[in-house]
C-alpha cells in the first residue's frame, strides 16, 4: 500500500505539471512566432486556436483519472484478500498502459521523470504480485519469511526513490 501511496503522490505532481503545460506552450509558441515573423502582427485568435488544439492532444487528464481509479481498485482488491493475484496482475497492466500514454503525450522532462518513477514502482508491485501467484502454485522462491524480507527490501528501495524524487523536486523548485 505504501507503493500505491507513492504512485498517487507522483500522479498529483504530474497533474500539477500538466496544468502548466498549455501556459508554457503558449509562451514558447508566441516567442517562436515573433522570432520567425519578426515585426509581423500575430493574430491572437489563431494563436489561441493552435494552443487549444495542442493542449487537447497533450492533455493527460483522462489518463490521470484512470490511473487514480486503478490505484483505488488495487486498494479495494488488497482488502478483499484471497485469490487476488490475477486481478492485481490485470490492474497493474492497466496502470502501465496509463503511465505509457502519459509518457507518450509528455514533452516535459519533469513529467517524464515522474512517469519513470511510477513505472518503476509499478514494476516492483508487479514482481510482488507475481511472487504471490507463484507461491500459491508452489513455485515461489520465497517462503513466508523470505517473502517478508523481499517486501521489506522493496519498501526500503521505494523510500530511497521517494527521497530522491523529493530532493529532485526541491532542486527544481529552487531553479
Amino acid at each position: 500500500l505504501l507503493k500505491l501511496n507513492n504512485i498517487e503522490e507522483i500522479v498529483n505532481n504530474i497533474e500539477e505539471i500538466a496544468d502548466l503545460i498549455p501556459i508554457a506552450y503558449k509562451k514558447k509558441l508566441e516567442n517562436r512566432v515573433k522570432e520567425i515573423l519578426d515585426n509581423v502582427e500575430i493574430d491572437e485568435n489563431r494563436l489561441a486556436q493552435e494552443i487549444a488544439i495542442i493542449s487537447d492532444k497533450a492533455s493527460v487528464d483522462e489518463e490521470i483519472t484512470r490511473l487514480r481509479s486503478h490505484l483505488n481498485q488495487m486498494r479495494i482488491t488488497f482488502e478483499e484478500g484471497s485469490q487476488i493475484g490475477r486481478k492485481l496482475d490485470f490492474i497493474i497492466q492497466e496502470m502501465n498502459r496509463e503511465a505509457n500514454t502519459i509518457a507518450s503525450k509528455s514533452n516535459d522532462v519533469k513529467m517524464t521523470n515522474h512517469v519513470i518513477n511510477i513505472k518503476n514502482l509499478i514494476e516492483k508491485i508487479r514482481e510482488q504480485v507475481q511472487e504471490i501467484i507463484d507461491s500459491r502454485r508452489g513455485q515461489g522462491k520465497y517462503d513466508g519469511k523470505g517473502r517478508l524480507a523481499m517486501i521489506q527490501q522493496n519498501l526500503d528501495f521505494v523510500e530511497s526513490i521517494e527521497t530522491e524524487v523529493n530532493g529532485f523536486d526541491l532542486f527544481l523548485n529552487q531553479i
